[in-house]
Formats: C-alpha cells, sequence, structure tokens
C-alpha cells in the first residue's frame, strides 16, 4: 500500500513540477532531484531537442536496468528460500 502511495506522490509531483513555464535547464534539474523514469519522461515530452535530452534519455536506461536487476536480484532470493 505505501508503494501505491508514494507512485501516486511521485506522478503528481512529477505533474506539477512540469505544469509550470520553465526553462530546460530548471526542467532537467526538476527531472534529476525526482529521478524517476516517469520524471525524465515528461521532461522528454516537454523538450525532447534540449541539450539534456542524451542524458535524460540514459538516466531512463539506467533506471530500467536498476529495476530489473533488483527483480532479478529479488527473485534468486525467493527462490533460494523457497528450498529450505
Amino acid at each position: 500500500m505505501r508503494t501505491i502511495t508514494q507512485l501516486i506522490f511521485t506522478l503528481i509531483l512529477t505533474c506539477f513540477m512540469f505544469s509550470c513555464s520553465q526553462s530546460p535547464e530548471e526542467a532537467f534539474k526538476k527531472a534529476e532531484n525526482a529521478n524517476t523514469i516517469t520524471s525524465y519522461e515528461q521532461f522528454l515530452k516537454k523538450f525532447p531537442d534540449s541539450q539534456y535530452s542524451t542524458q535524460a534519455k540514459n538516466m531512463i536506461e539506467e533506471l530500467r536496468w536498476i529495476g530489473k536487476k533488483i527483480l532479478f536480484e529479488n527473485t534468486i532470493i525467493i527462490q533460494g528460500s523457497s528450498g529450505n
């Protein structure tokens, strides 16, 4: 339940961050502070050709990789403990 609440909060915060008019630099700093896939995707929607777009795309890929790694590690832990 807490994870769902955090996700909703992150989505609301992200929507709020990008609703105001701001420069690409300001928007990217806010995306970095949130450091979520959603925040970087929202940045790219608003500033697809900015000087920060490559960096935002790289962060999305890194966060996805981290998520997959965590999922993989948790799967191994669950499988390892089910044999006990």
